[in-house]
């Protein structure tokens, strides 16, 4: 896959009326990659394609081609610019052929150019048997089936050469044989230094397909990924979790609710077996309509068993309250959660009831989701009488995560060192290496005393050459990605008393997130200033935000939103404890979509150490 970004989407915005579609989403397209698109449903995926394919215009926002800024005013506008879109919904004309169809609107006049005519029949024959299809070229498209139409809509816009191709949810239309000749064009297509936008809820697609995902949610991009750094469960949980925890959950306009209900099975049927929580969906008459493994063992059932089933049988607490709770917020299409609820086999149970609608809000059905929290409860219990052990379980834990930012910093002057011979400047290099590995050392080292900063650790630290070793050390990683960096040291020095080590991990787990929070050509801030008897350094990004219900978890041990499959969720957390020895205070700001900065307050020292 080639690094350089051919498109970028930056900061757009799109209303439909009072709901807002797309709230500040930023997107960059490589050249010769296949880039996955997913989120629930009315998460804006569709509306943010329809606005590069021409469809849409942005109300706010820009989009780059190649670094120049580009507005299109219609499909054609941006078909000219070398972007072609194949849509959620077949946009072929029934009375007319597959020749006039893939050439439509570029048929020679009055049938005079019959050559040329020849020759689109040449051509359409060829792309039509690359994607495996042997059909009657001159039979009007309504006599064709559905996947046939499909293809050759597709092919429609593989005629006319798109540097960029967008798929909006193709896939449910074609069978195993038709995906398996698509899958090789989109190979072919890439290989030629072009890309896909592959918008998709199939993760056996994205884990096949792409070389990066975008999740959207609510409007907003929650994170851009390689897909080869993903886990396939936490990238489902990150953009699903909606959908089976908050309220609100609508789909898609289609023909018919039957067919909601289908589309809503076909996306979640190859990942609802394997997910450990319990998923029962009720259609409108309240049977239901597919049950999982994992909710199957809840209720010590077989999930073959519970289809077809009505709510009225199901005995699904073993209080008889509870139960009618639940049962009668079922029957009237109501919403709602309970915790530590005993069902079936589980003593502590979450359960959470969802209501279906569709985008007109007519009902659909019913989402239950059962999670067994048993041992969860169990261990957390534990862990408040053992209190006293607590902090060194989490960095036990969290020992693996944390030695990755020395080791991280190696390479950095690894490859620093490759650039330019040993000279003395190398040998300083040299060193700062080996005292890096003594820091490895030191964290492990200091897993029984975490809870405290031993006294004698501490020293004079000048905060402002702190923070300039630590974007030294970062500099490969910022100019891979082509931050833009902004610095603002209103005072220098600006001494504090500290260890210089822990701080250092600090700062440097609060830049590597803004690296990964933002796209390419990103911008960075850093700024010192004082205030009172304490002195604020401020870390900002413009990446994709912190939604505002996650507020009371992000500094929580384990708490992760990030896709890759080596985080644990620790980082923030260890920060804010090695801030807090040090008599600071961490904290944080984010609009979603737009911008997120945390603050450090430490108290300065009066003096610096020496003579």
């Amino acid at each position: 896959m080639a690094d350089m970004t051919l498109l970028q989407m930056r900061n757009i915005h799109y209303s439909y009326g009072g709901f807002e579609a797309l709230r500040g989403v930023d997107l960059d397209i490589h050249s010769g990659e296949i880039h996955a698109l997913v989120g629930e449903h009315r998460a804006g995926k569709s509306t943010l394609m329809r606005i590069l394919g021409g469809n849409l215009i942005p109300q706010r926002g820009e989009i780059l081609l190649k670094g120049r800024p580009l507005q299109f005013y219609s499909p054609q506008d941006a078909m000219s610019r070398g972007i072609g879109m194949v849509y959620q919904s077949i946009m072929i004309i029934p009375s007319l052929n597959a020749i006039e169809n893939i050439y439509s609107g570029r048929m020679p006049g009055a049938w005079l150019g019959y050559r040329r005519y020849g020759k689109m029949l040449t051509e359409s024959r060829r792309l039509l048997k690359e994607l495996g299809q042997e059909i009657d070229l001159l039979a009007p498209l309504f006599e064709l089936s559905v996947a046939q139409q499909q293809m050759v809509e597709i092919a429609r816009i593989l005629s006319m050469s798109p540097d960029i191709l967008i798929l909006d949810e193709i896939s449910n239309r074609l069978n195993d044989e038709e995906l398996v000749h698509l899958f090789r064009i989109l190979a072919d297509f890439r290989k030629a230094g072009k890309s896909i936008i592959y918008i998709t809820q199939n993760f056996d697609e994205i884990f096949e397909l792409a070389d990066r995902v975008t999740v959207l949610q609510d409007g907003y991009r929650k994170s851009t990924e390689l897909v080869a750094d993903l886990d396939r469960m936490r990238l489902y949980r990150l953009a699903f979790d909606a959908v089976l925890e908050t309220p609100g959950t609508q789909s898609r306009s289609a023909p018919e609710e039957e067919r909601q209900l289908m589309a809503l099975r076909r996306y979640n049927s190859s990942l609802i077996d394997d997910l450990p929580v319990g998923v029962i969906i009720f259609d409108r008459e309240g049977t239901v309509y597919q049950a999982n493994p994992s909710a199957a063992g809840i209720l010590d059932s077989d999930p073959s068993s519970l289809v077809g089933r009505a709510m009225e049988e199901f005995i699904l607490s073993q209080d008889p309250l509870i139960n009618e709770e639940i049962l009668s917020t079922l029957s009237n299409r109501g919403k709602g959660a309970w915790e530590g609820v005993a069902i079936g086999k589980a003593k502590f149970v979450k359960a959470r009831i969802l209501p279906l609608h569709d985008e007109d809000y007519s009902y659909l059905g019913a989402l239950l989701t059962l999670e067994d929290a048993s041992l969860s409860a169990s261990v957390k219990d534990y862990l408040t009488e053992a209190e006293k052990h607590q902090y060194t379980a989490e960095l036990a834990a969290g020992v693996a995560h944390e030695v990755n930012n020395p080791l991280g910093i190696i390479n950095n002057y690894l490859e620093l060192l490759k650039l330019k011979n040993l000279d003395d400047d190398g040998l300083v290099k040299l060193e700062k290496i080996q005292k890096e590995i003594r820091r490895i050392t030191e964290i492990v080292g200091s897993l029984l005393s975490f809870s405290r900063l031993p006294r004698k650790d501490k020293s004079e630290v000048n905060l402002v050459e702190l923070l300039e070793e630590v974007l030294l050390l970062l500099g490969h990683r910022f100019d891979r990605k082509r931050i833009k960096l902004k610095k603002d040291f209103q005072i220098n020095p600006a001494w504090i008393t500290g260890d210089e080590n822990r701080l250092k991990q600090v700062f440097i787990n609060l830049l590597m997130n803004s690296l990964e929070a933002v796209l390419d050509e990103g911008v960075i801030a850093v700024e010192i200033s004082k205030s009172g008897e304490f002195y604020q350094v401020k870390v900002s990004d413009n990446g994709h935000g912190i939604p505002g219900d996650l507020e009371e978890s992000v500094f929580q041990p384990f708490f992760t939103t990030k896709l890759t499959k080596t985080n644990t969720g620790l980082g923030l957390s260890i920060c804010d404890h090695i801030i807090k020895a040090h008599q600071g205070k961490l904290s944080y700001e984010s609009i979603p979509g737009e911008w997120t900065s945390f603050g450090v307050r430490l108290p300065w020292a009066s003096r610096p150490v020496g003579p």
